[in-house]
């Protein structure tokens, strides 16, 4: 009888701690968007950018949230490139910024012709500010990089898509007939819990 809570406990813990995820739930799209790179004036002056927001990371043990970024960068031209990760900058859909671009790896790297680079930047909720703060319906990035004597900059858009809460299902209503379905969406808030 001693044993008979350690079952019913195990799962209850089990099911709770499973629900804290790292990410918020939101997606943003378009996932990957393509963007080219062209030095004007120069067609040896070419690359091409794929960009994917990966999330928005809940704030965790003294860290902020922040929205992840995975990119690939592609040197198709044949001057050497870098990134010119300090010109980065990421803003919501109400133009509020969120604090300085970090990269993971942090960049430095020179990108022969030919060669690519994969990876991940993160945009912290700038200080003194919450997730909330934030109009999280879409963001837009503007990104840099240099090739050679001269930098090379965009901007490009993402936006928020809204979530089904529950899944399509199939009814019979007696009216219509057995061929109607119903999708409901929901959009919900953040909270930095």
């Amino acid at each position: 009888m001693k044993h008979f809570f350690t079952v019913p406990l195990a799962v209850a813990a089990a099911l709770f701690t499973s629900c804290a995820t790292t990410y918020h739930s939101a997606r943003f799209v378009p996932a990957p968007l393509e963007v080219p790179l062209l030095a004007e004036g120069d067609p040896a002056g070419q690359a091409r950018a794929l960009l994917s927001v990966r999330g928005i990371r809940r704030a965790s043990k003294g860290n902020p949230a922040e929205v992840e970024i995975k990119f690939r960068i592609e040197n198709m031209g044949s001057l050497p490139l870098t990134l010119e990760g300090q010109q980065w900058e990421l803003v919501d859909s109400d133009l509020n910024a969120f604090g300085p671009a970090r990269f993971e790896p942090e960049p430095g790297a020179v990108l022969e012709p030919g060669a690519k680079l994969t990876s991940l930047v993160f945009f912290p909720v700038d200080a003194g500010k919450k997730l909330d703060d934030y109009s999280l319906g879409g963001f837009n990035l503007r990104l840099a990089i240099r090739m050679q004597d001269r930098v090379v900059s965009t901007g490009v858009a993402f936006e928020r898509v809204a979530e089904s809460y529950y899944p399509p299902y199939y009814y019979n209503d007696g009216f219509y007939g057995p061929s109607h379905f119903h999708v409901g969406a929901y959009i919900g808030t953040f909270s930095e819990d």
